[in-house]
């Protein structure tokens, strides 16, 4: 066998057959060896690398933000019921103290608002009707808001007028 050396390599060869020719690579294209074309790297095993954490991270923060919402909505149903029954419960205390005038209605509406949650924000008195509009908070600081509710108690008919 001879041998010779190629760029820090040495290649051997049987004897009496020649080297093929090589190109600057050090590939012989006459062997039958892949050339680069043939033999390109798949890239896209290497870019895809990581892409389901990152779909992941995605889902989560997708679903804390659906959980946000839905919480977000329930307290502001909460909170309108609270306002309705407030202000519901506040005209009809107010309605039975109605013969002994306005200081005194508002009085109690006031009195059974707090109770409930609610602030009144106006109470009136019409002839015999009670006028109530509350309104309770929901959250705090940027994401706070209100709800309000209004509600009217007082008697069918006319007070004195016997139906017949």
């Amino acid at each position: 066998m001879r041998s010779r050396r190629l760029d820090s390599c040495t290649l051997s060869e049987p004897a009496g057959q020649a080297m093929p020719s090589m190109d600057d690579r050090g590939v012989a294209p006459d062997r039958g060896v892949a050339t680069e074309r043939a033999v390109a790297p798949d890239r896209s095993a290497a870019t895809d690398r990581g892409v389901a954490t990152v779909y992941a991270c995605i889902g989560v923060v997708v679903l804390l933000l659906v959980t946000g919402l839905g919480a977000r909505l329930g307290a502001a149903g909460l909170a309108r019921q609270r306002a309705e029954t407030a202000a519901d419960l506040a005209a009809l205390a107010g309605a039975a103290k109605v013969l002994q005038g306005p200081d005194v209605v508002c009085a109690a509406v006031v009195r059974v608002a707090v109770a409930n949650g609610g602030d009144v924000e106006s109470c009136s008195v019409v002839g015999t009707d009670v006028l109530v509009m509350v309104g309770v908070r929901v959250g705090t600081g940027p994401f706070g808001g209100s709800a309000s509710a209004k509600a009217r108690a007082g008697p069918v008919e006319e007070v004195g007028v016997v139906p017949g």
